[in-house]
Protein backbone atom coordinates (compact mmCIF):
# COMPACT_ATOMS: atom_id res chain seq x y z
CA UNK A 1 0.00 0.00 0.00
CA UNK A 2 1.61 3.14 -0.93
CA UNK A 3 2.30 5.35 2.10
CA UNK A 4 -0.46 7.86 1.63
CA UNK A 5 -2.56 5.72 1.09
CA UNK A 6 -5.22 3.49 -1.32
CA UNK A 7 -5.88 0.16 -1.80
CA UNK A 8 -3.19 -2.56 -1.22
CA UNK A 9 -1.26 -4.02 -4.32
CA UNK A 10 -0.26 -7.61 -4.31
CA UNK A 11 3.48 -8.16 -5.07
CA UNK A 12 4.06 -11.84 -4.96
CA UNK A 13 2.04 -14.54 -3.55
CA UNK A 14 3.92 -16.32 -0.79
CA UNK A 15 3.71 -20.30 -0.31
CA UNK A 16 4.74 -20.36 3.08
CA UNK A 17 5.42 -18.14 6.34
CA UNK A 18 7.76 -15.36 5.50
CA UNK A 19 10.81 -14.37 7.91
CA UNK A 20 11.76 -10.93 7.80
CA UNK A 21 11.41 -8.29 4.84
CA UNK A 22 13.42 -5.14 3.60
CA UNK A 23 12.67 -3.36 0.55
CA UNK A 24 15.56 -0.81 -0.98
CA UNK A 25 15.34 2.49 -2.99
CA UNK A 26 15.88 0.68 -6.14
CA UNK A 27 12.48 -1.50 -5.11
CA UNK A 28 14.14 -4.56 -4.61
CA UNK A 29 12.49 -6.45 -1.85
CA UNK A 30 13.76 -9.40 0.17
CA UNK A 31 12.16 -11.82 1.92
CA UNK A 32 13.06 -14.81 4.44
CA UNK A 33 11.46 -18.39 4.02
CA UNK A 34 12.28 -21.98 4.82
CA UNK A 35 13.26 -21.75 1.11
CA UNK A 36 16.07 -19.39 1.54
CA UNK A 37 16.31 -15.51 1.23
CA UNK A 38 13.64 -14.68 -1.94
CA UNK A 39 14.24 -11.71 -4.02
CA UNK A 40 11.38 -9.87 -5.94
CA UNK A 41 10.21 -6.44 -7.97
CA UNK A 42 8.22 -4.36 -5.83
CA UNK A 43 6.49 -3.85 -9.06
CA UNK A 44 5.02 -7.32 -8.90
CA UNK A 45 6.28 -10.75 -10.06
CA UNK A 46 7.62 -14.08 -9.15
CA UNK A 47 10.15 -14.45 -6.16
CA UNK A 48 13.58 -15.68 -6.92
CA UNK A 49 15.68 -17.22 -4.73
CA UNK A 50 19.42 -14.99 -3.67
CA UNK A 51 20.46 -17.81 -1.13
CA UNK A 52 19.59 -21.01 -1.14
CA UNK A 53 18.24 -22.93 2.16
CA UNK A 54 20.93 -25.64 2.67
CA UNK A 55 19.05 -26.71 5.38
CA UNK A 56 15.85 -29.09 4.99
CA UNK A 57 14.63 -29.67 8.75
CA UNK A 58 12.46 -26.35 8.80
CA UNK A 59 15.33 -23.86 9.45
CA UNK A 60 15.26 -20.86 7.90
CA UNK A 61 16.94 -17.74 6.22
CA UNK A 62 15.69 -14.88 7.13
CA UNK A 63 15.39 -11.07 8.52
CA UNK A 64 16.99 -9.20 5.55
CA UNK A 65 18.36 -5.50 6.76
CA UNK A 66 19.92 -3.62 3.10
CA UNK A 67 22.74 -1.46 4.43
CA UNK A 68 22.87 2.00 3.45
CA UNK A 69 24.22 1.56 -0.51
CA UNK A 70 20.99 -0.46 -1.15
CA UNK A 71 22.85 -3.69 -2.72
CA UNK A 72 24.49 -5.15 0.57
CA UNK A 73 22.43 -6.54 3.33
CA UNK A 74 22.63 -8.09 6.27
CA UNK A 75 20.32 -11.58 7.61
CA UNK A 76 20.31 -14.25 9.78
CA UNK A 77 20.18 -18.09 9.69
CA UNK A 78 21.00 -21.09 11.67
CA UNK A 79 24.72 -21.82 12.49
CA UNK A 80 25.03 -24.97 14.59
CA UNK A 81 23.25 -24.94 18.06
CA UNK A 82 22.37 -21.40 17.18
CA UNK A 83 21.91 -18.14 15.03
CA UNK A 84 25.02 -16.13 12.46
CA UNK A 85 24.19 -13.05 10.72
CA UNK A 86 25.79 -12.74 7.67
CA UNK A 87 26.41 -9.84 4.82
CA UNK A 88 25.17 -10.66 1.77
CA UNK A 89 24.80 -8.37 -1.83
CA UNK A 90 22.87 -8.14 -4.45
CA UNK A 91 25.36 -8.36 -7.34
CA UNK A 92 26.72 -11.80 -5.73
CA UNK A 93 24.80 -15.62 -6.82
CA UNK A 94 23.74 -17.78 -4.14
CA UNK A 95 27.52 -19.74 -4.22
CA UNK A 96 29.50 -16.45 -4.26
CA UNK A 97 27.90 -15.03 -0.85
CA UNK A 98 30.13 -14.71 2.19
CA UNK A 99 30.03 -17.74 4.29
CA UNK A 100 31.61 -16.64 7.16
CA UNK A 101 29.44 -15.09 9.60
CA UNK A 102 30.03 -11.51 10.85
CA UNK A 103 28.43 -12.31 14.78
CA UNK A 104 26.88 -15.82 16.26
CA UNK A 105 24.86 -16.04 19.17
CA UNK A 106 24.71 -19.63 20.83
CA UNK A 107 20.84 -21.07 21.83
CA UNK A 108 20.25 -21.61 25.03
CA UNK A 109 18.17 -24.59 25.79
Amino acid sequence: MDISGGAPQTICILDRKMFGGAWNRNDVILFGSVNGLMKVSATGGQPSTLIKNSHSLGYFIGYPAFLPDGRHFMYTAPKTLGLASYLGSLDAGDNQQPAKPLVTEALSG
